[in-house]
C-alpha cells in the first residue's frame, strides 16, 4: 500500500482481501487486486467485492501503462468494509495499471496466481472515528508491485488545489516513502497513515507524508472564535483609552 516494509496487516484488513494477490514492493504492495484480475463474479469474495466502473484516474502513479481499469467497491461483499489499516469506509474506488492486456470477464478464471496490476491507487471515503478522523474524510493510497522497485518515475496528484509529487527520480516504492494520505471533506491535507513493519499496528502522522512534496495552492487562514474576537476588541479599546488619558494636559486652576 503505502507503508514502509509492510508485509502483514491487521487481521481485519486481511479479511478484506481474501484470495487477493499481495505483491510487495519495499512495503508498498498491491492491495485489493482481483485474481481474475477482476470481474469474475461468484460468491462474495475478492472478485465480487469490486466491479468494473467508468472514468479515468485523477492520480498519476508514476509510469502508467496503456492497460488501465477503474473499479468500484461493493461494500456488502467486502468483509468488514474496511481499508488495509482497518479503518471503516463508506465507499472506495481503485485505479489499476497492468503491463499486459486485461482479459475479458468471459475468458477470465478466478485463480489467485493470475497476473495482477503493477501500479494501483485506492481512494477511500472514511467513516471517521479512528485517529480522530471525521466522517467524509478521504484516504488516498499508492500501491506498487515489487517489480517496480527502483523504477524511474514520478507519482503525482492534485487535491484541494495543492499538487503532491513524489520526490526523487524513482517511483515511491522504497521504504523511505509513506504513500498514504488523508484529506478532510474540503480537500485539505490532514496527514497520513503509517503501519509499523513489525507489529502491523497503524498510526496517524500529521503533515505531508515522507517522500512527497506539496506545492501550489493557498493556506487557509485560521478561523477566529467570536468570543475571542470580542475580548480582543475590548482589550484594544481599553488600551486606546489609557493612551488617550495619558496624553491629557492639566490646566492650572484659576
Amino acid at each position: 500500500m503505502k507503508y514502509p516494509l509492510l508485509t502483514v496487516v491487521a487481521l481485519s484488513s486481511a479479511l478484506c482481501l481474501i484470495g487477493a494477490n499481495r505483491a510487495e514492493a519495499g512495503g508498498h504492495g498491491i492491495r485489493a487486486d482481483l485474481p481474475c484480475p477482476f470481474g469474475s463474479g461468484g460468491s462474495p469474495g475478492p472478485s465480487a467485492a469490486w466491479v468494473l466502473a467508468s472514468g479515468a484516474s485523477p492520480f498519476n502513479p508514476g509510469a502508467p501503462t496503456a492497460n488501465t481499469a477503474t473499479l468500484s467497491a461493493v461494500l456488502s461483499n467486502l468483509p468488514g468494509s474496511s481499508d488495509e489499516a482497518g479503518l471503516i469506509v463508506t465507499a472506495a474506488t481503485q485505479y489499476d495499471w497492468y503491463t499486459n492486456p486485461i482479459p475479458a470477464v468471459s475468458t477470465c478464471t478466478d485463480t489467485p496466481n493470475a497476473t495482477g496490476p503493477i501500479e494501483q491507487v485506492i481512494n477511500y471515503t472514511l467513516a471517521g472515528g479512528t485517529f480522530g478522523l471525521a466522517a467524509g474524510d478521504t484516504e488516498v493510497e499508492f500501491n506498487y508491485d515489487a517489480s517496480l522497485n527502483n523504477a524511474t518515475g514520478t507519482a503525482s496528484f492534485v487535491m484541494g488545489g495543492v499538487t503532491y509529487t513524489s520526490s526523487g527520480t524513482t517511483l515511491p516504492t522504497s521504504t523511505t516513502f509513506e504513500n498514504d494520505f488523508v484529506f478532510n471533506a474540503s480537500g485539505a491535507l490532514v496527514g497520513g497513515i503509517v503501519v509499523d513493519p513489525i507489529s502491523a499496528v497503524a498510526s496517524f502522522k500529521t503533515g505531508v507524508p515522507t517522500g512527497w512534496i506539496a506545492s501550489g495552492g493557498t493556506v487557509s487562514a485560521p478561523e477566529i472564535d467570536p468570543t475571542s474576537a470580542i475580548a480582543a476588541l475590548t482589550l484594544l479599546a481599553g488600551g486606546l483609552a489609557v493612551l488617550r488619558a495619558g496624553r491629557r494636559t492639566l490646566l492650572p486652576v484659576r
